[in-house]
């Protein structure tokens, strides 16, 4: 409370944290089962994605190679 003045303050007595302490404890708590979550997800998701990829660049290869094959026999048939 930046810039309030209480009768507390007045005094010279510290004003009533209202559970203030534990709430951040709580807060931190559930921050770091947040992270440890996070975390864990993205573990997970590292591996679907590498095996995703496993899956799909060898078939765009194949793909590709079948692409390059008819533009080559195009290419001869136009030459005829």
């Amino acid at each position: 409370m930046a810039g309030i003045t209480t009768s507390e303050t007045l005094r010279g007595e510290q004003p009533k944290d209202d559970n203030l302490g534990s709430r951040v404890d709580e807060l931190t708590g559930r921050i770091e089962t947040l992270e440890e979550q996070l975390s864990a997800d993205k573990f997970f998701v590292d591996g679907e994605l590498k095996e995703l990829k496993s899956r799909i660049f060898p078939v765009l290869k194949s793909v590709l190679e079948s692409i390059d094959a008819l533009e080559e026999k195009n290419s001869d048939e136009e030459q005829l």
